[in-house]
């Protein structure tokens, strides 16, 4: 990824010296330090998506945050500016596909998922999900309707109050860096 990278910004910088080339991380923020030091132009693209990682506590979404802080810095004192391309508030993977089709990232979803009637279709004359369990194939985790039910996020009996926190220190630590964007899914 880093000899494409390292082509099409000469590439790009030949046609549009004027742009900004930014390039994905590709979810390994840390492997870029060092590169591409020195030159013109250029930012390091990074996706923060705390709904994969390792849920402890609401405490451990805020400490990440500082965490996450401290490696943007790192990275753009020693290279590139950073850009958070996504972030999301969401606190788990659990939401009906999110994943993939009938599916899951191995290992996933770390948390018990809430399960809600599934909605009935938009278009009609195509059916909504079986009253039964989902025809397969299946993958790694739960991702698919069961017996009419859909898996959702099931949040925090205080999640009114914790949401604006969680926000709250993200922008702080995605402030270190170029900018940010919210993704929501």
């Amino acid at each position: 990824l880093k000899a494409f990278y390292w082509e099409s910004y000469w590439a790009v910088r030949t046609a549009a010296p004027h742009w900004l080339f930014v390039m994905h991380d590709g979810f390994r923020l840390d492997e870029w330090a060092g590169f591409m030091r020195g030159c013109e132009g250029v930012a390091l693209d990074t996706h923060v998506y705390q709904a994969w990682f390792d849920i402890r506590s609401q405490a451990s979404f805020l400490e990440n945050a500082c965490l996450w802080e401290s490696r943007i810095h790192a990275i753009q004192s020693s290279t590139l500016p950073v850009v958070v391309g996504e972030w999301s508030l969401a606190t788990d993977n659990c939401n009906m596909w999110l994943n993939g089709f009938h599916d899951n990232a191995p290992g996933y979803p770390k948390v018990e998922c809430g399960w809600m009637d599934c909605p009935q279709p938009y278009v009609s004359g195509i059916a909504g999900p079986p009253q039964g369990d989902s025809p397969g194939p299946h993958g790694t985790g739960d991702s698919a309707p069961k017996q009419g039910k859909c898996p959702v996020s099931k949040g925090w009996d205080n999640d009114d109050s914790f949401q604006p926190q969680a926000a709250a220190a993200r922008l702080v630590a995605f402030d270190a860096g170029l900018g940010w964007f919210f993704m929501h899914f």
